[in-house]
């Protein structure tokens, strides 16, 4: 047994031997030695995430393997009276609460053409995880916000047509998001020679210092295969989400131009003769099938963080989530927007790019075109939520003014299954204060009749 294998022993075998009539029989001392082991756990653990600490640094290890072993035995002549003990005890519950909660949970995908399984913090953002656990570093880390385009990868999912492929911000992206899913990263895309896409940037220059480079040539592939018909327009739209800081963008769009000449109309197929893809994209959607996801069970109580797009979140407050009891809104509402009885009914796990395809397929009439231009770029709209919009409460929210306009109404469920339904316009009581109990989610926005 390693090192690393043996501490790991020795940390699960404190967390799950952990009871209060131990915690009780102890010194003191001992108890103060119990709440620096956990501290240490918990830094450590963050360390790993932000430092780029791998398991198998020894140091790290000889640190926390040194205040484990010592807690139960270093004894200390102070003596404290019955309150400070019992303050000790309680801080200590709360110390190894937060640990519990933020225990890790079986993840299972597909990363490029291998099957990943293993236990992570659910709240741990892609980025992280292909970076420092990976060592995938063609996709870069720059602004950590979802503003530059950088971390872009691809995210596959299956639906009842085959595979739909989505371009997103892997910095904002809880890693539990990805659960059954393909990610493809630039690593993902690359073949024995370079794609049209690649090569179509190097011909034209359109890379100088190449940091931007891959979130630049995942966009633009992930273009060609949602699209049947190249338009000039639509694909410079597609890269909107990246930014260069080197070309001044003319080089960019001679490249994204040259892409024209590409035949995509069977999508996959087409575009992996045309090698734009790897030949393994053909085995994509057998290996995705094969992949049994388990759904977690979190038991709901009022410090729970419900976690929508997490666009927003993930900018404000990461280290919080980390330690965080999450929900994720996706796994308790199914994404939808359906018209009914000439209603549209939106779900609360529906993105705002589904909203777009939504308005632009049925409701012909309505102009929100530039009002979704507008809204970020592509990949935040890809993971962005109509509902993680409101709850969010923004002054500037984006969505919001146009659906209190269309006198909108929400639908929020309870963690007893209990629902009930109220405007938007009554929903707001003030600067972000919400009608709304800690345990309630929009369950569905629903826009009334329109004519």
């Amino acid at each position: 047994m390693n090192l690393a294998e043996s501490v790991n022993r020795r940390i699960r075998n404190l967390v799950f031997n952990l009871n209060y009539k131990i915690l009780t029989s102890l010194r003191s001392s001992e108890l103060l030695n119990l709440l620096i082991s956990l501290k240490v756990l918990s830094i450590y653990k963050k360390l790993a995430r932000t430092k780029n600490l791998v398991l198998e640094d020894k140091r790290c290890f000889v640190s926390i393997w040194f205040y484990m072993s010592k807690m139960f035995s270093i004894g200390t002549k102070i003596k404290f009276n019955n309150p400070i003990k019992i303050s000790l005890i309680l801080i200590i519950i709360k110390s190894y609460y937060i640990f519990l909660v933020t225990m890790e949970t079986k993840i299972t995908f597909l990363l490029n053409e291998e099957i990943i399984e293993e236990n992570l913090n659910p709240s741990v953002v892609l980025l992280d995880f292909l970076r420092k656990d990976k060592h995938l570093t063609g996709t870069k880390e720059v602004c950590k916000e979802g503003d530059c385009g950088a971390c872009a990868v691809l995210l596959g999912e299956l639906t009842d047509s085959g595979i739909s492929y989505k371009v997103i911000n892997s910095c904002l992206y809880p890693i539990q998001k990805v659960n059954g899913k393909h990610v493809v990263t630039i690593e993902g895309l690359n073949q024995e020679t370079l794609s049209p896409v690649q090569e179509s940037f190097m011909d034209e220059g359109a890379s100088q210092c190449g940091f931007c480079t891959p979130g630049f040539i995942i966009s633009a592939t992930g273009y060609l295969i949602n699209t049947e018909s190249y338009n000039y327009d639509k694909v410079i739209n597609s890269v909107a989400g990246n930014i260069c800081r080197c070309t001044g963008y003319n080089s960019i769009k001679k490249s994204l131009k040259r892409l024209e000449n590409i035949n995509n109309i069977d999508s996959i197929k087409t575009l992996i003769d045309e090698k734009v893809l790897p030949e393994y994209f053909l085995d994509v959607e057998l290996k995705l099938k094969s992949i049994r996801v388990k759904k977690e069970k979190v038991k709901s109580n009022s410090n729970v963080q419900f976690i929508s797009g997490g666009t927003d979140l993930f900018v404000q407050k990461p280290d919080i989530i980390l330690e965080s009891d999450v929900k994720f809104i996706h796994e308790e509402v199914p994404r939808r927007i359906e018209l009914k009885d000439n209603s549209i009914i939106i779900s609360g796990s529906a993105t705002i790019d589904m909203l777009n395809s939504f308005f632009t397929s049925k409701i012909k009439s309505k102009q929100f075109d530039k009002l979704f231009k507008m809204f970020a770029s592509l990949p935040i709209r890809n993971s962005a939520t109509i509902a993680g919009n409101i709850v969010n409460a923004s002054p500037i929210a984006d969505l919001t003014i146009s659906l209190l306009a269309l006198n909108a109404k929400l639908e929020l469920r309870n963690s007893k299954g209990e629902k009930r339904f109220l405007l938007l316009k009554d929903f707001y009581k003030g600067y972000k204060t919400l009608d709304k109990k800690n345990d309630e989610i929009i369950e569905n926005i629903i826009i009334p009749k329109l004519d």
